[in-house]
């Protein structure tokens, strides 16, 4: 899995040259060629009741009032598969990859 998903698996060199689609370059990269651009988006999963009161502590969302994961696939914009991020009801691993100095 590791030859297909991830951030290994394409090169930064590949997403911007060969996934990224002519309208979405024209539209928000005119003049940067260094820019890569990843569609996000995230739902909701609901899940059973954990036992594990750690685990059940952190994927209970206060706002639905139930547990619940969050994927979030991360995807080119020619449609490409990238990666998957799994999250519980913390977002602070995606401020993280967002922020970062981290060059993917």
């Amino acid at each position: 899995m590791d030859k297909n998903l991830g951030f290994e698996a394409i090169s930064r060199e590949d997403v911007k040259n060969k996934y990224t689609s002519p309208l979405a370059k024209e539209i928000y990269l005119p003049d940067n060629d260094e820019n890569v651009i990843l569609v996000c988006d995230g739902t909701y999963i609901y899940i059973q009741k954990s036992r594990d009161y750690v685990f059940a502590q952190r994927t209970f969302s206060m706002h639905k009032h139930r547990p619940l994961v969050k994927p979030m696939p991360l995807v080119t914009t020619t449609g490409k598969f990238y990666t998957q991020v799994v999250t519980c009801v913390n977002w602070s691993f995606i401020m993280f990859i967002m922020y970062s100095t981290v060059s993917i």
